[in-house]
C-alpha cells in the first residue's frame, strides 16, 4: 500500500476532485503561510500545471473557494450537456470484432469507459480513421477518431469501444456531425496536399 502523501509544491494535497478537464485541490503546508491553497490543475503528459492559485490562512475560507469552484464548474459542464442524457447501448450496435477494418465506421464508446459526467450519447459517438485498434487481429488497441459533437481528434483503445452504431440508430445530430467531420478531414488533406 502507497503512503506518500501527494504533495504540490510545498503543500500536501487534503482535497482533489476532477470534473471534465479540471482538477481542483486543496493544499496545507504547516511550515508556510499562508496555509492552505486551492488551485486548478491542468494535466499534461509530463506536468502539472496550477492555474488560479488562491491563498489562504483559514481553513473554512479556502474550502469555500473550492467548493464555489466546484459548483461554477459543474456549472459549466451542464451548459455543455445535451438537453437529453441519452446513452446509446449495446443493442444500437454491432459488435467490433464483426468487422477486419472499422476504419471510416462511427463507433460507440462504452458508458463506462467515460466519466460519469461524459455519459451520453454525445460523448460516444466517434468517427474512426486509422491506429492498430481500427484492424481485427492488429498488435495495438490505438483508435483514432473524431468526436461527431465537438469534432475533436482523440485516442481510444478498442477495449474502451462498445461497438459500430447501427445506421438506423444513429441520431440526426451525429449524421450532420459526421459530414462535418468528413469535411473537415479532406479539406486538411487538400491543404497538406499543397
Amino acid at each position: 500500500m502507497n503512503t506518500e502523501k501527494r504533495k504540490f509544491g510545498d503543500y500536501e494535497v487534503i482535497h482533489s476532485i476532477t470534473l471534465g478537464k479540471t482538477e481542483m485541490i486543496v493544499g496545507e503546508c504547516d511550515y508556510k503561510e499562508p496555509r492552505y491553497v486551492c488551485c486548478d490543475i491542468q494535466h499534461t503528459n509530463l506536468l502539472q500545471l496550477p492555474q488560479n492559485d488562491v491563498y489562504e490562512r483559514s481553513y473554512l475560507k479556502i474550502m469555500r473557494e473550492f467548493s464555489n469552484r466546484i459548483s461554477d464548474r459543474v456549472t459549466e459542464l451542464e451548459k455543455e450537456a445535451p438537453q437529453t442524457e441519452k446513452v446509446i447501448t449495446a443493442e444500437q450496435c454491432m459488435s467490433v470484432n464483426d468487422f477486419n477494418n472499422i476504419a471510416g465506421m462511427v463507433v460507440v464508446v462504452s458508458p463506462k469507459s467515460l466519466k460519469r459526467e461524459y455519459q451520453n450519447e454525445r460523448n460516444q459517438l466517434y468517427y474512426a480513421v486509422s491506429g492498430n485498434g481500427t484492424k481485427i487481429n492488429s498488435m495495438g488497441n490505438a483508435v483514432f477518431c473524431y468526436n461527431l459533437a465537438t469534432k475533436e481528434h482523440t485516442r481510444w483503445e478498442r477495449y474502451d469501444l462498445l461497438g459500430v452504431i447501427k445506421k438506423d440508430e444513429m441520431p440526426e445530430w451525429a449524421k450532420e456531425g459526421l459530414a462535418e467531420v468528413k469535411k473537415m478531414i479532406a479539406d486538411r488533406s487538400r491543404e497538406e496536399a499543397r
